[in-house]
């Protein structure tokens, strides 16, 4: 099959430029890949036989950025558009399984795609040239295969992240991995001992919110282990999960499984059921639906995503997610509007979703169903809509209001504030500033403050 790979007008002109100073240039690696399987590519890189310092001037004119000279690669900006060109190289010796210690320039791109991870990723392509696969990438992109390039153990050796890499395509595009690659994936996996976290939290995050992410972290859970040593309590665990016939780590990947690919909702269904490990069998009846069940998973997931140097902003949503997952949410206003104060209304979301994917696994479970899930959603879709007050920023009084009918400044007016944010979430009060200020005016009302 001859296959014809549409560019951007940008890359083309690139392309073509170093075309007419002689040198070769091909797409490589990721676009093509993405091309062939009729996916956008994301962004389009470039490899060539001219050297940085070539690259440079036949450039001249448009935006250049150095961004990696050593290595060959250097950054042209063509109306807006951010494209990586890289010299055509041969890797040197890969001392700490991350990154070459020297790279030779090289004239032939089959030298280029030799050092490079997977033979899906072994692709190049110009218009002139066309398809350029030495490593069978066609061949595996249609049998659906993560394989090496070349052999596994050396492509692992120089770069540990790769092990990682492997299970995240197999996740995202569906695809298995090949037996050999496979094994060597098992064999080094310590190598990712070495990697930053940085570089592997991107990499996880996308695993775990790929389509196909519940067969490779059960068939790959003791990699995942190497970096989240927690995570064995689930699967190093022969007692069965609270009501349910899968053991914990089956239990956890349904779970999983049962929520859309959102980071934060795959990250909270991950962890939420850490801490039940550890409560004896007798006690896990007892304590599934503690407190400090939930405490103790939220806790545990804190301190991996802490370690694992996550964003504060995720860290924060994913630890509340895991705290309230079998809090209970009565189905009426005022409790609903206490939640929206309490966690704000993207986590309540997120946490109606996880309740909703629990319930839904969880069907013997009649605590679990005494709330209906839809009516606490109707009653929160009300609450959005109809703008109606939870926190004191939709109070319709504030502190210089009153301070204006009287009060003295001090911590009385947070107090007075609050007091007033609970009757009107009981609606006891109307969220009306005349009748809020006529209510703090009321002398009997304000002898009760305890200032």
């Amino acid at each position: 099959m001859v296959y014809k790979i549409k560019m951007p007008v940008e890359v083309e002109t690139a392309i073509n430029i170093l075309n007419i100073n002689c040198f070769d240039a091909y797409v490589v690696g990721g676009c093509v890949r993405d091309s062939i399987l009729e996916i956008e590519p994301s962004d389009w890189d470039i490899a060539t036989s001219a050297q940085p310092h070539d690259i440079i001037k036949c450039f001249k004119g448009y935006k250049v950025i150095e961004t990696g000279i050593k290595h060959g690669t250097v950054t042209v900006i063509i109306s807006n558009m951010i494209l990586e060109i890289t010299t055509y190289r041969i890797d040197g010796e890969y001392k700490d399984n991350r990154r070459p210690e020297d790279v030779k320039f090289t004239t032939d791109i089959a030298h280029d795609l030799e050092r490079r991870d997977f033979t899906i990723n072994a692709m190049a392509y110009n218009h002139e040239s066309g398809l350029v696969d030495l490593y069978g990438g066609i061949k595996d992109i249609e049998l659906k295969t993560i394989r090496c390039v070349g052999k596994p153990d050396k492509r692992f050796s120089e770069d540990g992240l790769r092990i990682l890499r492997a299970l995240r395509f197999a996740s995202v595009l569906g695809f298995e991995i090949e037996c050999n690659t496979s094994a060597s994936i098992y064999k080094n996996k310590s190598l990712l001992t070495n990697i930053s976290s940085e570089r592997i939290v991107i990499e996880l995050n996308k695993l775990i919110t790929g389509y196909n992410f519940k067969n490779i972290l059960n068939e790959y859970r003791y990699v995942l282990a190497v970096f989240i040593p927690e995570i064995e309590r689930l699967f190093n665990d022969n007692k069965k999960s609270i009501s349910s016939e899968y053991d914990l780590w089956e239990n956890t990947l349904d779970f999983m499984a049962n929520v859309t690919n959102d980071l934060h909702l795959r990250l909270a269904t991950m962890f939420h059921g850490i801490g039940i490990t550890q409560y004896s069998t007798n006690e896990r009846e007892i304590y599934s639906c503690n407190e400090d069940y939930a405490k103790k998973s939220s806790n545990i997931a804190f301190n991996i995503m802490k370690n694992l140097k996550y964003d504060r902003e995720t860290v924060e949503i994913v630890r509340m997610l895991v705290l309230y997952h079998n809090a209970k949410i009565q189905p009426i206003s005022k409790d609903i509007k206490r939640w929206l104060n309490k966690i704000g209304i993207e986590i309540f979301n997120k946490l109606l979703l996880i309740k909703k994917a629990y319930i839904e696994l969880q069907e013997n479970l009649i605590d679990e169903k005494s709330y209906d899930i839809k009516q606490i959603e109707f009653i929160f879709n009300n609450i959005i809509e109809n703008n109606q007050c939870y926190n004191l920023r939709d109070l319709e009084v504030n502190g210089t209001d009153l301070i204006e009918i009287g009060l003295p400044k001090g911590k009385c007016i947070g107090l007075i504030l609050n007091e007033l944010l609970d009757l009107v979430i009981d609606e006891e009060l109307e969220n009306n500033k005349e009748v809020l200020t006529n209510y703090v005016m009321n002398k009997k009302y304000l002898d009760n403050i305890k200032i």
